[in-house]
């Protein structure tokens, strides 16, 4: 009886997934949320960010010098260390670590921490990328999100976020998908 409860568990620890950012809001392939984000929240050998997902449009602004607010969501503790990596160049290349956050992984559920960005840079398209090295398994977890950071001296610029783009809890509450 104990066996076939931990097939169970492995089943469902492998439908839900293992682990994603939450925010900002990052790029979900086609189809992934009517699919419980099984690819989002999969391991992946596709850098820089996951499997199909491709440059998407802005929908985190931040300024230059903020310290942002990094979520994400842990389905099986894996354990590892997690890294907030910045592209500048729109293009999804030349990935800098800007933060890096141990024992990420440890416990199921969801977690969050700041992140201080770089005082000198300014991009009107970057890539801030998610990316956990899963100790217990070897595998690896990418997530990016498309933002703008601004230089804070023009003008007042709060984190602000288009929420147009769909999302799991969006859907939830009623909203499209499209």
């Amino acid at each position: 009886m104990q066996t076939f409860f931990a097939i169970i568990l492995l089943l469902v620890i492998n439908v839900a997934g293992q682990g994603h950012m939450t925010s900002p809001l990052i790029r979900i392939p086609q189809g992934d949320v009517e699919n419980n984000l099984s690819i989002t929240r999969s391991p992946t050998s596709s850098y820089p960010c996951g499997s199909g997902q491709n440059i998407g449009h802005v929908l985190t602004h931040y300024t230059s010098g903020q310290s942002i607010n990094i979520k994400w969501e842990i389905g099986a503790a894996h354990e590892g260390e997690c890294f907030v990596d910045l592209s500048t160049t729109g293009r999804d290349t030349d990935f800098k670590t800007i933060g890096s956050i141990p024992n990420c992984a440890d416990k199921i559920g969801e977690n969050q921490t700041n992140i201080q960005l770089p005082t000198d840079v300014t991009c009107d398209h970057c890539t801030l990328r998610f990316k956990w090295l899963a100790k217990l398994s070897g595998e690896t977890y990418l997530n990016c999100a498309d933002v703008s950071i601004s230089d804070p001296q023009k003008g007042l610029n709060i984190q602000k976020t288009n929420r147009k783009r769909s999302c799991r809890s969006c859907i939830a509450r009623g909203g499209s998908a499209k």
